[in-house]
């Protein structure tokens, strides 16, 4: 972001609302739609209650080809925040918006099923098998990008231990946790937050994709006699520094 951008000075093309939804819940659907009002080169002003917005707008942005110009308080209301951004004319923000359509029809055809029973009804009748789901260390830290990834993430770290009770002795049920992992989004943060998570990991920098993907194979491979088990890559995060 510009620190002497004045949004007084700017005239957006199109303004919405996007509430008290976070970046994983929807927002950024609705400001892609929004976006589809504003020519290449314009302005969208999107107005937000939603604190962690404020942190996972700017990478967002940066990995779709628009440029976050900026963000002000409203005047009227000091929780909603006022973010400009200008919309990308090159070949990353053309495949953001030619996906659209695609993604909205996914999002309204998700369904949530729970298949847990049948999957585990099926790796018993054969020689076993193992579950491995993917949490992460703000199961453990209740720090995250809002209150429901947390949650969620609890949830599934309690779930494998009640499967793994009840798969027993055929099926295994461990989870992965990953901390934070350096990835295209991570490495769009702002550089002052990313000092800031490195800072508080021990070991001093983020996880590789690779070492997940190890972490998973070696539950499956390595730990035959291990089950309800949640396997931390964090670099000592909730050890703090």
């Amino acid at each position: 972001m510009d620190p002497n951008f004045d949004p007084d000075r700017c005239t957006p093309e199109h303004v919405f609302d996007g509430g008290d939804l976070d970046c994983g819940s929807g927002l950024v659907l609705l400001i892609r739609e929004a976006m589809q009002q504003v020519a290449p080169g314009g302005v969208l002003e999107m107005r937000s209650r939603e604190p962690t917005v404020r942190d996972d707008l700017p990478p967002w942005c940066t990995m779709v080809g628009h440029e976050l110009l900026g963000a002000a308080n409203c005047a009227d209301d000091p929780r909603t925040v006022r973010y400009f951004v200008r919309r990308g004319s090159g070949e990353a923000a053309q495949k953001e918006a030619d996906a659209l359509d695609a993604d909205r029809e996914r999002a309204r055809a998700y369904e949530w099923r729970v298949r847990v029973r049948a999957v585990g009804d099926l790796l018993a009748a054969d020689d076993g098998g193992v579950i491995v789901n993917l949490s992460s260390v703000a199961a453990q830290i209740h720090f995250g990008s809002n209150i429901a990834y947390c949650a969620s993430k609890a949830a599934i770290e309690s779930m494998t231990m009640t499967l793994a009770r009840a798969l027993a002795p055929k099926v295994r049920v461990v989870a992965v946790a990953p901390g934070v992992v350096d990835t295209d989004f991570t490495r769009a943060w702002d550089p002052a937050v990313r000092e800031a998570q490195i800072a508080a990991t021990p070991l001093g920098r983020f996880a590789t994709p690779e070492e997940v993907s190890a972490a998973i194979l070696a539950a499956i491979v390595h730990f035959p006699h291990t089950t309800g088990a949640v396997f931390p890559i964090d670099g000592g995060r909730p050890l703090g520094t």
